[in-house]
């Protein structure tokens, strides 16, 4: 709703109570990324990712309740929570979900600021962390223009086993294909 002081508000008292709570900074790095403060937006951003990997077990217990409209990482962290006791799991793919977006959205505040090397490196990570079409999407481009179509062949692969279906990713993969001169894997 674009409502940054109360959701500061919040998230300061939330911080107070959690300080070591991810989704949080997460939340605070959107915030600066949505008024183009992009050096604060990557700080809130790194913090969160640190905070990931000290204290995971905060985001796998106090999941976010939240889901941002068609974000896919989003929709199957929420998925995964919602199949946790059929599962039996203990809210992992919480925790590879806060990273994937934090560093999807590192990508994007780089890639924005017209730093391709460093905004190519995040968006590689996240894909890496889980291989989500829409992180996909922004990444082949930066791949293309630098004509790194090993790295363009190696991402959508990854992408078309996670999600087979997607037109765009399986596109992406038979022109890195065709560039590597393997025809008749691309057809």
């Amino acid at each position: 709703l674009r409502r940054y002081e109360i959701a500061r508000k919040y998230l300061d008292d939330l911080e107070n109570l959690f300080p070591d709570y991810a989704w949080t900074y997460y939340l605070i790095g959107r915030i600066y990324f949505d008024k183009g403060e992009f050096e604060h937006a990557h700080l809130s951003l790194q913090k969160a990712l640190q905070c990931a990997v000290r204290t995971p077990e905060l985001i796998q217990k106090h999941v976010l309740p939240v889901i941002e409209k068609g974000n896919t990482c989003d929709a199957r962290r929420i998925t995964s929570f919602m199949w946790q006791s059929a599962l039996s799991h203990n809210n992992e793919f919480q925790v590879k979900a806060l990273k994937n977006l934090a560093l999807e959205l590192c990508g994007e505040i780089f890639q924005r600021t017209g730093k391709q090397a460093e905004s190519i490196k995040y968006y590689l990570e996240a894909v890496n962390n889980v291989s989500i079409p829409g992180c996909i999407y922004k990444l082949s481009p930066l791949l293309l223009q630098s004509a790194a179509f090993d790295l363009l062949a190696e991402i959508p692969a990854k992408g078309v086993e996670d999600s087979p279906y997607d037109s765009i990713v399986v596109f992406y993969y038979a022109y890195a294909l065709i560039q590597l001169n393997q025809k008749r894997d691309a057809v």
